[in-house]
C-alpha cells in the first residue's frame, strides 16, 4: 500500500466513497511502471479515463475525459505520499491513446512509452513515444503497428546494446 495524496477516499457528491489509500482514478488507470535502479523513486503512466465526476452513471451529464500521463512517487523519506507529474497527455498534440508499458532510459533521463490505441501506424495512434524525466512534450520515437492492426504485448530497453552502437529499443 502506498500512501498516495490525495487519497481516494473523499466522499463524492452523492455521500459514497472508495475507502482505503490509492491513486486518484481521476488520474487515470495505472498501465505501466517501473522502479529507478537505486530503489528510491517509482515511476508509472496512467491511461486515459472517463470519470463519472457527478456520480450520476451518465444519466444527466457525461462523463469527463480526463488525459493519462507519467508520473514520479518517491519511495523513501515521502511519508505524506506525494507524487509528481512528468508529462500530461494534451488532446491533440502528443500520444493520443493508451500509455502502456513504460520503460525508463535512467543513463539518459528519458522515459518511453506505447500509444496502443488505434489501428493505423501514424504518429499519435500506435507507436512508441519518448519523453524526458525533466518534462516537456514527448517525441514521437518509433512505429509499432502493422497494417492489421497488430501491436506488442510491451519492449524492453537493452542499454547494453547502446554500447555497441545498436538501436536502444
Amino acid at each position: 500500500v502506498l500512501p498516495f495524496s490525495p487519497d481516494d477516499d473523499d466522499s463524492m457528491p452523492n455521500g459514497t466513497a472508495a475507502p482505503g489509500e490509492a491513486f486518484p482514478q481521476e488520474g487515470g488507470t495505472l498501465e505501466g511502471l517501473t522502479v529507478s535502479p537505486d530503489g528510491s523513486t517509482l515511476y508509472f503512466a496512467t491511461a486515459s479515463t472517463l470519470f463519472d465526476h457527478d456520480c450520476d452513471g451518465g444519466a444527466s451529464t457525461p462523463p469527463v475525459l480526463l488525459m493519462g500521463g507519467i508520473y514520479s512517487y518517491a519511495l523513501t523519506g515521502n511519508a505524506a505520499g506525494t507524487y509528481t507529474l512528468i508529462y500530461q497527455q494534451v488532446p491533440g498534440s502528443g500520444p493520443q491513446g493508451i500509455l502502456d508499458d513504460l520503460e525508463i532510459d535512467f543513463e539518459t533521463g528519458h522515459w518511453y512509452v506505447m500509444d496502443i490505441t488505434g489501428a493505423s501506424s501514424s504518429g499519435g495512434d500506435e507507436g512508441i513515444w519518448r519523453g524526458s524525466l525533466a518534462g516537456g512534450t514527448p517525441t514521437f520515437f518509433a512505429t509499432i503497428g502493422t497494417p492489421g492492426g497488430l501491436v506488442p504485448g510491451g519492449f524492453i530497453l537493452d542499454s547494453g546494446a547502446r554500447a555497441l552502437g545498436c538501436p536502444v529499443i
